[in-house]
């Protein structure tokens, strides 16, 4: 009968007859309703990620968790003459996983910018470069102060750069206090040290790592869909904790193959953190204060410290109870770029961890009259140390995108001597030492007193000399006997306090590679 009914009573019946279906079912329906999003909640706030078994393989949990928040959107796009600049949104991660009452789950965002040069290079490696920055209390992005000019690298290479700004995705609401930088590593430090298992993801590099690797997620995906070129290798770099960040991104993701960490030198975080405090008369360094202040640095002869160090610590991913595949990880080349006069460390701190590394193109270098912020601000400005390392970067971003063999170094250190093997003759060798007769105490700046800055800011704008323990340098006589093996020793002087290393120039493929010796003291 139906069938025989013209169409629009046909219509009439079946909504009279689903609403009627509708009405008696209605309550159920809602019913229902209610449960499944109970029970969705439920499980995104209690299941999101379960507490580990063991501490070695939190890394490996926290990176492979999704939570469904990674995504990326293109924003715009501007030129110059030489390169094409593209700007995207990343949208990196939730963190943190599992909603807690101290920290805000926030949504981790990025500006993902690409430095492209115009031209026809074809190329399989690309540099990633980690940057700071934050959000201002209005939401808009400010950028970090130090000015790394990837414009400029690009260029240098001819190859594409990227930069991912803002990492740690800052201010970050915890103890109902807006933080950032080592006030969020603080802060976490003391949650994960609280119940190691139960915080465990709440390390706060991990979600740096994260959002790392993530970048290169999406920079994989640009360049595929864009250029239909596909990304094979990554190059990390970056400062400072993000400088860490990369170590961890390294350790995770088998893409990465050369890092280049920059004044980050504390590997084996508690031998070295320990050598910091007890090298100064005064105990732990003022850069150091945020973890003062917040009880962190009372804490690094404990248990729990050595086991927050299991997740944070790279190094300890060498030891036998993590998976096999960290030692492979960390066979990759590295450019390890340190200051002499790092407020934070000390610059022998290298000593706990550089010759355990494994690999056999592990090199690094030590910027002479330095500070920890190589730019940003009147005094490092002044000391001129950025360029020198966007110039190293770029050198061995080209050796690594070219598979340029590099030098095998090798050195000694006797009582008062450093004696050096190199697989190549350098161009140029020289000592650079500081002579400290009361401390052993070689920071660029050793007070961060008012009037010491303000001093330092107005001898800043007609001298370069700022530095409270000033590294000098002499050139180094050397002779290679032997073309395939160099050999050049090099006395120190012999004073109460000297802190000294040999810096080697050498012209590989027509780009200048500067490394050095560790330090001495």
């Amino acid at each position: 009968m139906l069938l025989n009914c013209p169409y629009p009573l046909m219509l009439k019946f079946l909504t009279e007859r689903v609403g009627m279906m509708l009405n008696k079912y209605k309550i159920v329906a809602i019913f229902f309703t209610i449960f499944i999003g109970y029970y969705q909640l439920s499980f995104s706030d209690n299941l999101n990620i379960v507490e580990p078994k063991n501490l070695s393989e939190v890394l490996t949990n926290f990176i492979k968790y999704d939570d469904d928040a990674y995504n990326y959107e293109f924003l715009e796009k501007s030129n110059s003459n030489d390169l094409d600049i593209l700007v995207y949104l990343l949208t990196a991660q939730k963190w943190p996983i599992n909603k807690t009452d101290s920290m805000t789950q926030t949504i981790w965002k990025h500006k993902l910018i690409i430095y492209i040069p115009k031209s026809n290079i074809k190329f399989n490696k690309i540099l990633l470069y980690v940057n700071a920055g934050y959000n201002n209390k209005d939401g808009k992005e400010e950028l970090t102060k130090e000015k790394v000019n990837f414009a400029e690298i690009a260029k240098q290479t001819q190859l594409p750069v990227i930069e991912l700004r803002n990492n740690p995705n800052q201010f970050l609401l915890i103890d109902e206090k807006l933080q950032k930088e080592d006030q969020i590593l603080a802060s976490t430090y003391l949650k994960v040290m609280d119940n190691p298992y139960k915080n465990a993801y709440l390390a706060g590099h991990l979600p740096m790592a994260k959002s790392v690797i993530k970048a290169i997620d999406a920079s994989y995906d640009i360049f595929l869909k864009k250029y239909d070129i596909k990304i094979q290798e990554f190059i990390l770099a970056g400062a400072s904790k993000r400088g860490w960040a990369i170590w961890l991104a390294a350790l995770e993701d088998s893409r990465v193959s050369a890092i280049i960490p920059i004044v980050i030198d504390i590997l084996n975080v508690p031998e070295t953190i320990s050598h910091i405090c007890q090298s100064y008369k005064d105990g732990c360094p003022e850069a150091l204060r945020d973890y003062k202040n917040a009880g962190v640095i009372d804490k690094i002869h404990s248990k729990n410290f050595k086991q927050l160090m299991k997740i944070e610590d790279p190094f300890s991913y060498l030891s036998p109870e993590y998976d096999k595949k960290y030692q492979s990880r960390l066979s990759i080349p590295k450019y390890i770029i340190n200051s002499s006069g790092d407020d934070f460390f000390v610059p022998d701190s290298s000593k706990f961890y550089f010759n355990k590394l494994p690999g056999n193109q592990n090199y690094i270098r030590y910027l002479p009259n330095s500070m920890h912020y190589l730019s940003g601000n009147p005094i490092s400005d002044a000391l001129g140390n950025q360029k020198k390392v966007d110039d190293a970067i770029s050198t061995f971003y080209k050796f690594q995108a070219k598979n340029i063999i590099l030098p095998d170094i090798k050195w000694e250190f006797k009582q008062n001597s450093i004696n050096i093997t190199s697989s190549i003759k350098p161009e140029k060798v020289l000592l650079w030492y500081s002579i400290n007769n009361n401390s052993r105490d070689f920071r660029c700046i050793t007070s961060y007193s008012y009037m010491n800055l303000v001093l330092k800011k107005i001898l800043s704008f007609f001298t370069n000399n700022l530095c409270d323990n000033k590294f000098k340098f002499k050139n180094i006589n050397f002779h290679c006997n032997n073309i395939s093996e160099c050999l050049i020793n090099i006395d120190i002087p012999n004073n109460k306090w000297t802190a000294a290393f040999a810096e080697l120039h050498y012209n590989i493929d027509g780009n200048r590679f500067i490394v050095t010796t560790e330090v001495k003291i």
